[in-house]
C-alpha cells in the first residue's frame, strides 16, 4: 500500500489547528439536539401539518423548542464563524464523539480496528450538521416574524456557513448535503423577504448579497473522493 488515501481525504480537515476546530461546538449542539429533537411527532399526534412559518397553526411548539435551544443556536453560530470544522474521517467513532453516537460507539468495541481502506471510512457528521442547519432556519423565520432583523441575518449567515463547512471533504455526498443546506438557506431567505420585504436594512441586505456572491465557488459537485476510492481499490488489488 503506497498511498494513504484516507489521509489525503482528510488533508483539509486535519490541517485545522486543534484549538480552532468548529467540530467540538457543532458536536455539542448536535448532542443537545439529540436530547431535545425537533418536535415533529407532536404534529402527527395533533393531526396537523408541520408549520413552516410562525403564523401557522402549531408554531407554538417550535417557539417553545427554539427557546429551549437558545444556547444550542449560539453554539452553532459560534462554530459557523470558525475557519474549518476539523472533523477527521475514519472507520470508528472517536471517544470524544461517543455521547453523540453512543450505539455506534458501543457496537465497535468488539470489532477490529479499521484497515486504512477508504471504503471503511464513516461519515456520521453529515446528519447532525444538517440538523443544526435546520435549527438555524427555524430560528431565522422566528426572528423575521418578530421583526428582529439582527437575529434573522445572523442566523441566515450562519446557515450559509454551515453549508460551506460541510464541504470540508471532497466527496459527492458531502457536496450534495452542502447543496441541500444552501437550498434550505435560499428558501428561508426567499420566504422571509416575501413576507417581510423591508425587514433587513440596506446595509444588512448588502452583507447578505456579498455572502451569497461568495458561494459561486461552492456550487459544484466534486468527484475527488470517489477517484481516491477507485485508486485505493486498485492499489489493494495488486498487493497481498
Amino acid at each position: 500500500i503506497s498511498v494513504d488515501y484516507v489521509a489525503l481525504l482528510n488533508e483539509k480537515a486535519a490541517s485545522v489547528p486543534q484549538g480552532l476546530r468548529a467540530w467540538p461546538l457543532y458536536r455539542a449542539a448536535a448532542i443537545a439536539m439529540r436530547k431535545n429533537p425537533e418536535p415533529t411527532s407532536i404534529f402527527f399526534e395533533e393531526e396537523i401539518e408541520p408549520p413552516t412559518w410562525p403564523t401557522q397553526e402549531g408554531w407554538s411548539h417550535y417557539e417553545k423548542w427554539l427557546l429551549q435551544h437558545t444556547n444550542t443556536i449560539n453554539l452553532i453560530r459560534d462554530a459557523s464563524l470558525m475557519g474549518g470544522v476539523g472533523y477527521v474521517l475514519n472507520g470508528t467513532v472517536a471517544d470524544e464523539d461517543k455521547e453523540l453516537w453512543p450505539e455506534e460507539y458501543e457496537s465497535q468495541q468488539n470489532q477490529s480496528l479499521p484497515d486504512g481502506f477508504l471504503d471503511s471510512v464513516l461519515l456520521p457528521q453529515l446528519g447532525p450538521m444538517r440538523g443544526n442547519a435546520r435549527l438555524l432556519a427555524m430560528d431565522a423565520k422566528d426572528a423575521a416574524a418578530n421583526l428582529d432583523s439582527g437575529r434573522c441575518l445572523v442566523d441566515v449567515l450562519a446557515l450559509l456557513a454551515v453549508g460551506t463547512h460541510v464541504r470540508e471533504h471532497p466527496l459527492v455526498i458531502s457536496d450534495l448535503v452542502s447543496l441541500s443546506i444552501y437550498n434550505m438557506a435560499f428558501s428561508t431567505i426567499e420566504e422571509i423577504l416575501e413576507r417581510h420585504p423591508t425587514l433587513l436594512t440596506s446595509e444588512e441586505l448588502e452583507i447578505l448579497v456579498v455572502k451569497l456572491q461568495e458561494l459561486d465557488d461552492y456550487l459544484t459537485v466534486r468527484f475527488d473522493g470517489e477517484r481516491m476510492f477507485v485508486l485505493d481499490i486498485l492499489q489493494r488489488i495488486y498487493t497481498d
